[in-house]
């Protein structure tokens, strides 16, 4: 099982200097050429931090300076090639190609100005089709897609911020399904109820949290005073959380029957198994109409709901000429529709787990 080397070290230090001396978090402008099209850019180098780092608000999502600061993403001002500070003279040489190929894709435009003024979110999208290219475990995916979340937070775009901390729990659930990753429970089940956490379900959090509480850390790829020194600091955070939940009241929330897709992607239990009315453009996610298809709606953000489809894809022609046809999707595709059936929970797993609309009458709608 491969670690996240960077993320472990900087842990250990941090936490090994618990009772040290604060000092602020500093970082140095650099001159460094981009390793995809040479070009020379000046970024920033982290150069000192204190322990009080790991008492800041993003330790509740697991994740620390620096990855919390917009300096931590590299980006060159020219060809856009995307990632973490540490990785950006690393990338493999036999990987520049395929890196290539991604930036060609995309839209950019040159800035002479600084890098980190560039959207967080904007950055780390580039860089996550970069790391597609690496070779990533679960571990890393897990931790990219808090990071992820929390910029997007500080964004303001939370219908995105909430599937990546949906994606970050499904990682940390499997692993803790995985023997590889045996000893690390306590973090784990810390970490998968804090995406329960921030995703509302105080419940499935409590219940990790607790499961949490009665485990030890361990792990073979770290000394035994660090791996106490980590045991340590999850027990703090566990009991702070649990201290949390004590005190949180869960808002009460007014049911709509007419939700936005935003609002189904952020809190999908809450309108488990209603009969709802969706107004979105219907799309088809798969990769064709006749075979693949997989209908979905869509609003104006990008946020995606799947849907069942309500008519036949195709009908054989009618037998006689004045016959009035069935209309079939294709009708509906490309179209803002106004929908209306069940949502309900992918236990199926026909969506890859995703909640869907199961329509039972729809309309194309202004």
């Amino acid at each position: 099982m491969k670690t996240n080397r960077f993320h472990t070290t900087m842990f250990i230090m941090v936490l090994g200097t618990m009772t040290g001396i604060l000092s602020a978090t500093t970082w140095a402008s650099v001159e460094k050429e981009c390793p995809i099209c040479h070009t020379t850019s000046t970024y920033y180098e982290m150069t000192s931090a204190g322990s009080y780092i790991y008492e800041y608000p993003s330790k509740y999502e697991y994740i620390f300076w620096p990855y919390i600061d917009n300096r931590v993403v590299y980006t060159c001002r020219k060809c856009w090639f995307s990632c973490f500070s540490w990785d950006f003279l690393k990338i493999p040489e036999s990987k520049h190609g395929d890196i290539r190929r991604i930036l060609d894709s995309i839209a950019l435009f040159e800035t002479n100005g600084d890098y980190y003024v560039i959207p967080m979110s904007y950055r780390l999208t580039i860089a996550e089709q970069i790391y597609r290219f690496l070779d990533k475990d679960d571990e890393f995916w897990c931790h990219f897609h808090r990071v992820r979340a929390y910029h997007l937070t500080a964004e303001e775009k939370l219908a995105k911020a909430a599937q990546a901390r949906t994606a970050a729990l499904e990682l940390a659930e499997k692993m803790l399904r995985s023997e590889a990753y045996t000893g690390m429970q306590k973090e784990l089940y810390l970490i998968a109820g804090a995406m329960k956490y921030f995703l509302n379900d105080y419940e499935g959090a409590g219940n990790y949290f607790r499961k949490a509480q009665h485990l030890v850390y361990r792990r073979s790829s770290m000394d035994r005073p660090d791996q106490v020194d980590v045991d340590t600091y999850l027990s703090a955070l566990l009991k702070e959380y649990l201290e949390k939940l004590d005190a949180v009241k869960v808002p009460k929330v007014v049911f709509s029957p007419n939700p936005v897709i935003a609002e189904l992607v952020i809190s999908p239990a809450l309108f488990k198994d209603s009969m709802i009315t969706v107004t979105g453009m219907l799309i088809n996610q798969g990769p064709g109409y006749f075979r693949g298809f997989r209908p979905a709606l869509q609003d104006s953000i990008g946020n995606v709901i799947p849907v069942l489809s309500w008519a036949p894809i195709e009908v054989p022609p009618p037998v006689k000429p004045d016959m009035k046809q069935p209309r079939v999707m294709s009708y509906y595709l490309g179209n803002n529709i106004e929908a209306c059936g069940f949502f309900r929970e992918d236990k199926d797993a026909r969506f890859d787990g995703a909640y869907y609309l199961e329509v039972r009458t729809a309309e194309i709608v202004p």
